[in-house]
Formats: C-alpha cells, sequence, structure tokens
C-alpha cells in the first residue's frame, strides 16, 4: 500500500455517520492501527468525537449563513465549494504516512458529496 487509506462515511442527514466514525475510531485506537479523523462538517454542532482535522477551525455553517445571507440549504453547498478551496490545507493537515488510516467524517448532504 503506497501513502494511507481513506475511509470516507457518507450518508443522509441523521443516520449516525458521526457515530460510526467515532465507533470506528475507537475499534482502531483498541487495535492498535494508526489513524486519524477528519470532520467535514462545517455544521456539526457537537460531535461524539475529538477530531485531528476539523473544518470547523476554518468555516462554519453559521458565519457562512450570516456572510452570505443564506439559509441552511445555500449554506451547504457554498460550504461544500469552500471544502473543496480548503483541500490542499486539509491535506497538509493530515499524517500522510504509508500503512495509516484517514477516516473523513462528511455532512449528512450527501448529494454535495456524490453529484458534485
Amino acid at each position: 500500500m503506497d501513502g494511507p487509506v481513506g475511509i470516507y462515511i457518507l450518508g443522509t442527514a441523521g443516520c449516525g455517520k458521526s457515530t460510526l466514525a467515532a465507533s470506528l475510531a475507537r475499534w482502531m485506537e483498541e487495535g492498535g492501527y494508526p489513524f486519524q479523523l477528519v470532520n467535514l462538517d462545517p455544521g456539526a454542532d457537537a460531535s461524539p468525537y475529538e477530531p485531528d482535522v476539523d473544518v470547523r477551525d476554518w468555516m462554519t455553517l453559521a458565519d457562512i449563513m450570516d456572510e452570505y445571507e443564506l439559509g441552511p440549504n445555500g449554506a451547504q453547498i457554498v460550504a461544500a465549494d469552500m471544502l473543496a478551496l480548503y483541500s490542499s490545507r486539509i491535506r497538509s493537515s493530515l499524517d500522510l504516512d504509508e500503512g495509516r488510516y484517514i477516516i473523513f467524517d462528511t455532512p449528512g448532504q450527501m448529494e454535495l458529496f456524490t453529484f458534485r
């Protein structure tokens, strides 16, 4: 394997993506697997885990709604576009060693990842 393995958790809003990410992280920690946990959801108010990299350090859905005078759905679209702009910053925050796993917890609007 060359480089890390990315695990993207996708699903609809409220289906348990963050809970799955937290459970997977606990399992990996108990098994001694090297991993990092990345929150890609700028609208997450609370999280069942402490992310190693958190997009909310750079933007939040509330800030986007205020700045662009958007509702939550429009702000999610803008946030997805901004996430692409922050991709190099996110990447530089990661440990990209071979054999490492990176768990990406995504926003509940999976159409933003699958159709854009």
